[in-house]
């Protein structure tokens, strides 16, 4: 399959979005129905990485950091709260993560605000 550029691409791109990429055109010149999916789209893997942050949220709240693998649940949580949900800095949640583990703070007092906030931005649809 080609677009109107005559380049050859991938079947499961619609042609408007392959076209428009390749031609550098902002999203606003693409067909409504095509920036409507593309919403639809991104606010699907929104929800998706907030509740991924919330599920691991809760396993800190079961385990406390307290396992022999605590660094896995801590790093994978650092990435997913700076970067997929961006509900705080990496800096910031490695400290309060180390906090946890050190016993200075309790994974109650941190992960449920978090975990609260989270199901508000899944209730009003991602944002």
């Amino acid at each position: 399959m080609t677009g109107q550029f005559g380049w050859p691409y991938p079947r499961y791109l619609p042609d408007a979005v392959l076209d428009a990429m390749l031609a550098r055109q902002s999203p606003k010149h693409l067909p409504k129905e095509t920036r409507v999916d593309e919403q639809m789209e991104l606010d699907e893997v929104t929800g998706r990485d907030l509740d991924e942050t919330r599920r691991l949220l809760y396993m800190v709240l079961f385990d406390g950091l307290q396992s022999e693998r605590w660094f896995n649940l801590a790093g994978t949580l650092v990435n997913a709260l700076a970067h997929h949900s961006q509900l705080m800095g990496a800096d910031e949640a490695m400290n309060d993560l180390r906090a946890i583990r050190a016993g200075t703070e309790t994974a109650e007092h941190w992960a449920l605000p978090l975990i609260k906030q989270i199901n508000q931005r899944i209730a009003s649809g991602g944002q």
